[in-house]
């Protein structure tokens, strides 16, 4: 195998060469995706706060006050301080 220098990326294995792969065998079919229900999450947010327009669209923050979410195998409680950013892209005609 011939050495990597710094800042070269080495490049992919080929399929063909990973014989453990499940892709490699001809009756290998993928699984059809599907959705499960994970939790029902209710939130306490304190007030948005706009940041403004940028080249991807308008951007909005919010904090996290609390809020709790529970689910069939899932349930916790959000502790305060935590947030999340938004962004309102604008269509293009």
């Amino acid at each position: 195998m011939p050495q990597i220098g710094p800042g070269t990326v080495e490049p992919p294995a080929s399929i063909s060469d990973l014989p453990n792969t499940n892709w490699t065998k001809p009756e290998y079919t993928l699984p059809i995706p599907s959705l499960k229900f994970l939790f029902h999450l209710e939130c306490d947010m304190e007030a948005f706060r706009h940041i403004g327009e940028g080249p991807y669209g308008d951007r909005s923050t919010v904090i996290f006050k609390g809020g709790r979410f529970e689910g069939p195998r899932l349930h916790g409680e959000i502790l305060p301080g935590g947030g999340g950013m938004y962004l309102t892209q604008q269509l293009l005609p």
